[in-house]
């Protein structure tokens, strides 16, 4: 009995002694949550063009755990900050360049880092020059290949003697440079090309002045980087148009001076003939309508006259239809889809002064009707017309009185208004021109106001 106090005593001393190590008993109690520190992104110095997609930019910080984030000023319209994330992403819609401070924060504090923007748009950004071509050329196809390298195909070295090229180049934008690749079976000078589905290019036909309208077609492999003969088109043609159709199958119509048609599919590498077109033009234009018709418009008839007359080509039945008449004739002119569906068709030869129209039109496919675009804000003889990434279309070429001095100008099809932009530092013209996946458009080749092939290269 007397050893009871002790046990009670020593049981006592055991729960004071749990309860110690439970309830941390002794300590100094939970410790302080940190402030955030060491605020970084991925990118610091963000660059971007208006109507591309910015690549989510992320940010990684230490210290305490974040709770929430800001950014001042706002940034440009159309790119957001996540609150919650971090994350920088959109599509930015105008080019805007600055200071803009985001700050991380939580209960105990918060770390801030300055990003500076540069925003760029391809429509009235500077002109620079790039890597020169390897070989002066003029009269070349130029296409943008799937892996967003550009291959310029063909031309001619002399302008003035038609010296044809078989060569051709692939630029890469990564390093500003050409190189050169396999050459052509043939000499081509004007050859129509378009890619394909698979990733290969087609190009048929040309011309050569000593001889016409040029036969065959050939496939160009970049995998490879060599061209190979691909079935045999049923004529020669120049100055055809040459249109991927939306099931991958490819359209060459019209040339000088036929009104035949062909189809060409890349699995089988055959060639079929199909509908005739009810005219037989040259230098026309052709566009891949949504609904998968194509448009064919003006150009040049045997006689030489221009024309207004325009047919729609199904491709479910292999037949032409007439549509709806230019307001104006034209040849030589381009053509461009617009993101809502409609076609803009601008530039182009008149019959009489000024040689260069100064008018655009618009069709509209499911009324079969065109309206007027505006005017151009300068006469222009437009050697291409490229559809930019905010939805505006570059008007790019050489002035309406020698077609040589730099032009640029901007259609925005909100307000149907021409406006002009800056200019390449070389006038040139029969160049090659193509909008880069990264939004840039570049310029190359071409003749000079001298009528000499240039070899020079520009991009903005």
């Amino acid at each position: 009995m007397r050893n009871r106090p002790i046990a009670f005593a020593a049981a006592a001393l055991g729960m004071a002694s749990l309860c110690a190590c439970a309830c941390g008993g002794g300590g100094d109690g939970p410790a302080p949550l940190a402030s955030p520190a060491g605020l970084h992104y991925s990118a610091e110095a963000i660059s971007y063009i208006s109507g591309i997609a910015l690549a989510p930019d992320l940010p990684s910080s230490t210290g305490g755990p974040v709770d929430s984030y800001a950014v001042s000023p706002a940034l440009p319209a159309g790119l957001m900050l996540d609150p919650m994330t971090g994350a920088i992403s959109g599509t930015p819609s105008v080019a805007a360049s600055g200071n803009y401070t985001v700050t991380a924060t939580n209960a105990s504090g918060h770390a801030s880092i300055v990003l500076v923007v540069n925003g760029r748009d391809p429509a009235t950004g500077p002109w620079a020059f790039t890597g020169s071509l390897g070989v002066a050329r003029a009269y070349a196809a130029t296409t943008l290949l799937a892996n967003g390298k550009i291959l310029m195909a063909g031309g001619a070295a002399d302008a003035a003697a038609m010296q044809l090229l078989d060569t051709a180049e692939v630029y890469d934008a990564n390093s500003g440079t050409w190189t050169m690749t396999g050459s052509m079976g043939s000499p081509r000078a004007f050859p129509g090309a378009v890619l394909l589905g698979n990733g290969k290019v087609l190009a048929v036909g040309g011309y050569d002045p000593m001889v016409g309208a040029l036969p065959g077609a050939e496939l160009y492999d970049p995998q490879s980087g060599s061209w190979a003969p691909t079935g045999l088109p049923a004529i020669a043609r120049a100055f055809a148009s040459v249109t991927r159709l939306a099931d991958g199958r490819v359209l060459v119509a019209g040339g000088f001076w036929t009104p035949s048609s062909e189809i060409y599919d890349p699995q089988a590498q055959t060639w079929i003939r199909t509908g005739d077109m009810s005219s037989a033009p040259a230098e026309h234009s052709a566009t891949l309508l949504p609904d998968g018709r194509v448009l064919a418009c003006g150009g040049y008839d045997a006689s030489s006259s221009l024309l207004g007359s325009c047919e729609l080509f199904d491709a479910r039945t292999g037949h032409w239809g007439p549509a709806a008449s230019l307001a104006a004739p034209r040849a030589q002119h381009c053509a461009a889809l617009l993101p809502e569906g409609r076609v803009l068709v601008a530039g182009g030869l008149a019959q009489a002064a000024p040689v260069s129209r100064v008018d655009s039109e618009l069709y509209d496919p499911p009324t079969d009707t065109w309206q007027s675009a505006g005017s151009l804000a300068l006469p222009e003889i437009v050697y291409g017309l490229l559809p930019l990434p905010d939805g505006k279309v570059l008007a790019i070429g050489g002035d309406g009185a020698t077609g040589w001095n730099p032009t640029a100008q901007i259609h925005d099809p909100a307000t149907q208004s021409w406006s002009a932009s800056t200019t390449p530092a070389e006038g040139r013209a029969f160049f090659g021109s193509v909008v880069l996946p990264s939004g840039h458009v570049l310029v190359a080749g071409g003749t000079t106001s001298t009528g000499a092939p240039t070899a020079s290269v520009e991009i903005n």
